[in-house]
């Protein structure tokens, strides 16, 4: 080959890659809410059934939710692009909140430098070297549908029985009326609603969880010792509660061996003994949630 032949060949390979780059338009790492909704590795990710609200504010028809940012996630995937990101995180929010009961994933917003950007109108991706990523806050929330839905269920009313094996009902309201549950109460500031429909206004709750506490049996009787079990249940909710930063003890109820009781204000003690040489102890679980005001 002549030298000037040579010459040009090698020019046109050392400048190929630089022509080709010309063509090909930087990778777009931000998309406005909206644009992330339309790309098409998003839809396929999409639900129907569960609703996706952007920005800080809640849709007005959604009546009970997650606290604010209870679900903080970032994705980090290797050599795929931004439409990647997006389209997984958004599909893990939706898996989530179908897993749990949830319709709606509401206050997804960026996150930015560790926290929810409330001013934030785009999801933007970061991009180091083969690896891009993002991070997006948000949480989950029941549309006024849904919650009439979970209330009919929750609220079936109980067929009557007797109570369990060595068991007795008593009235939670004469706990809830003790000095010891109402200083508890007042100390930190709380608030406790029995049943399902109670009287407290609210939106944010956590999922529910059980307590349980048993007493040995004193001089004064099993009803009782049934009654400092069922307060120290009702104490541990607290603390836990306050530990969470929450305000209200709601959908507070009986939960002995999993069985609600059929009267939504008494609560189910069982006292006995695991051994004949043991002590009689009076034990009580209840079920509650955490919510704070709306």
């Amino acid at each position: 080959m002549k030298p000037h032949r040579l010459l040009c060949s090698l020019l046109i390979l050392l400048c190929a890659p630089l022509l080709h780059a010309q063509d090909v338009p930087p990778e777009k790492l931000s998309y406005t809410f909206a644009e992330a909704l339309a790309l098409p590795r998003v839809k396929r990710e999409l639900d129907p059934a569960i609703r996706l609200s952007f920005g800080p504010d809640l849709p007005a028809d959604v009546v009970e939710g997650t606290p604010a940012d209870s679900y903080h996630n970032r994705t980090v995937k290797l050599f795929d692009g931004c439409e990647v990101v997006i389209a997984d995180l958004l599909g893990d929010l939706i898996k989530e909140a179908r897993s749990k009961g949830y319709d709606a994933v509401v206050r997804i917003r960026l996150v930015v430098r560790g926290k929810p950007d409330d001013t934030a109108t785009q999801i933007i991706c970061n991009r180091s070297q083969a690896a891009t990523s993002t991070e997006l806050s948000a949480s989950f929330a029941i549309s006024k549908a849904k919650a009439r839905e979970f209330a009919e269920r929750e609220n079936k009313p109980v067929a009557l029985r007797p109570p369990q094996a060595n068991a007795q009902y008593l009235p939670l309201a004469e706990v809830l009326e003790s000095p010891d549950v109402r200083n508890a109460l007042a100390s930190r500031g709380m608030e406790i609603s029995v049943g399902w429909f109670g009287t407290l206004d609210f939106f944010e709750r956590s999922e529910p969880d059980t307590f349980r506490e048993s007493v040995k049996v004193e001089a004064d009787g099993a009803p009782a010792a049934c009654r400092r079990a069922a307060a120290q249940s009702l104490q541990a909710m607290m603390r836990e509660a306050a530990e969470k930063r929450f305000r209200y003890l709601v959908r507070v109820g009986s939960y002995l061996r999993d069985q609600r009781t059929p009267a939504e204000g008494d609560y189910e003690c069982q006292v006995s003994r695991r051994f004949d040489s043991w002590p009689l102890m009076a034990t009580v679980v209840l079920r509650g949630s955490f919510a704070n005001p709306r």
